[in-house]
């Protein structure tokens, strides 16, 4: 392999993993359950961190409209959180999870 080539190679590698890196910092844990419905029609749980976040996806996996059957959220202000050092040093590296959310949706016929 020259020298050329093995440059664009890593400078590839490199952008491909800036960019997974970038994406999964951005990107919202996300627990998609299919379920089965009474009616036939397509419903799904979703749980996460964000009821907007939720929202979204079922609006996604659900292109024709959906029926909200349930949904909840419970948000938990930073302050709340137990240890100063804990919230100034350790949520740096990995920030804890601000609350939980939960939907409950059929899909539209």
């Amino acid at each position: 392999m020259t020298c050329r080539r093995h440059r664009a190679v890593c400078a590839r590698s490199i952008a491909l993993g800036a960019t997974l890196l970038v994406l999964s910092a951005c990107s919202t844990r996300m627990d998609v359950r299919s379920q089965v419905h009474g009616s036939g029609q397509t419903a799904y749980e979703l749980r996460g961190h964000d009821l907007a976040a939720l929202q979204a996806e079922a609006k996604r996996l659900c292109p024709g409209g959906v029926d909200v059957l349930r949904e909840w959220q419970r948000v938990q202000p930073a302050e709340a959180r137990s240890g100063f050092v804990r919230r100034w040093t350790l949520d740096l590296i990995e920030p804890a999870p601000l609350g939980e959310a939960q939907m409950q949706v059929v899909c539209r016929a």
